[in-house]
Formats: structure tokens, sequence, C-alpha cells
């Protein structure tokens, strides 16, 4: 663990959501879903497919792309939303991309981060790595920002 307090009191978007969403996926390969299931798989995807979409509108919206209903209106038929409390749902998403710009963006380019971490880490280690070493380091910095963690984990980008 790092004892310095500002590790500590550091949050960061990106690595506590981009984790949360890496974790989704770590969970199904884990078996914690039981059996390998399809259903399951298409659910993990179907959540990494919704922060895609999420990413499109949050950017379009506030870069004047979008009017707050166009987005809505993308969103439900990107994803194709057929029911009325899936279409309130993306409503209110929406409504809180106008006011948290970029948050959006954090999951799935924090779990891409993360992931690119977790494979310059293999390619380096070889046979030597560790799944759990990795975690244990990539989580004893706290939350900053992924992309400092090239330097603290000593890796290098391809």
């Amino acid at each position: 663990m790092n004892e310095d307090p500002v590790r500590k009191w550091q949050f960061n978007i990106m690595m506590i959501e981009g984790w949360a969403l890496y974790c989704e996926e770590m969970i199904y390969h884990a078996g914690l879903f039981g059996e390998e299931d399809p259903g399951q798989w298409l659910g993990v995807l179907g959540g990494i497919r919704f922060r895609a979409a999420r990413i499109v509108a949050d950017v379009k919206l506030h870069t004047g792309q979008f009017t707050y209903d166009e987005g809505i209106n993308w969103m439900i038929d990107a994803l194709d939303v057929t029911s009325d409390s899936g279409k309130e749902y993306i409503r209110k998403e929406v409504r809180r991309y106008t006011i948290s710009p970029t948050y959006q963006m954090s999951y799935l380019m924090g779990k891409r981060e993360i992931m690119a971490l977790r494979q310059a880490a293999e390619q380096r280690d070889g046979d030597q790595f560790s799944l759990k070493a990795f975690h244990d380091a990539l989580l004893a910095e706290g939350s900053i920002p992924p992309t400092l963690m090239w330097d603290v984990m000593g890796l290098s980008r391809n």
C-alpha cells in the first residue's frame, strides 16, 4: 500500500470506473457466473456496448453535434431500446451526461488503459506473469490516473 497521503485522497474517475468495468469482464472469465454461459457473456458485452454508446452521446452532446433530444433518440436507436422503462432510463442517463461531461468515457477508457497495462506486464514478465501480482500492484497505488501506472509499474508502451 502506498503511504503517500495524496494517493489516499486522490479520486481518479478513470481508474475507479475503469477498474469496475474491467472487473465485470474478469468475474465472467473467473467463472463466478458458473459454467461458461453464452447468455452471461452477451450480458458482459452488452455492458461494454452501452459504455461505448455513452461515449459517443457524451462527446456529441458537449460538442454541439447533438441536442438533448437527439442524444436520447440516438441512444435509443443505437442500443435497440424498445421498452418504455428502457427509454425512460436512457432519458435519465442522457440528462446525467449533460451535467457531467467526460465522466461517461472514464469507464471504457479506463478499462482499456488497464488492459493495455496488463498486456504490457504479460509481455514483459512472460511465464513469470502473475495476474494477482499485477492486480495487487495496480491497486496498491490508489486511484491515480491509469496512465501514470506505466512508470510506476516500470512498463513501456509499444
